[in-house]
């Protein structure tokens, strides 16, 4: 992955992690009581000033009810998105 893709990426980690934290109405420190993830450590990931670790990757996902494999990667809608679209002959 070049770094370019790399940042990218991350910024989707990030704008989907802060989607779910929204979704269930919860402040960064709510999120943090919730989670046991510090909420400067919260506030740091979403505003890309760190990148989250598996081990509080894992602990946002636990608490905000969505599977890891979702906030790591896009929305299926995005890949077909992407996909050429066979021709009619």
């Amino acid at each position: 992955m070049e770094p370019t893709e790399l940042a990218v990426w991350l910024t989707g980690v990030r704008e989907r992690l802060r989607a779910c934290r929204l979704a269930l109405d919860l402040s960064h420190r709510a999120a943090g009581e919730r989670t046991g993830v510090p909420f400067s450590t919260i506030t740091r990931i979403e505003t890309g000033k760190t990148t989250p670790t598996l081990d509080v990757l894992w602990k946002l996902c636990a608490a905000y009810g969505v599977p890891l494999c979702d906030v790591l990667c896009e929305p299926q809608h995005a890949h077909a998105a992407k996909k050429p679209r066979a021709r009619k002959k």
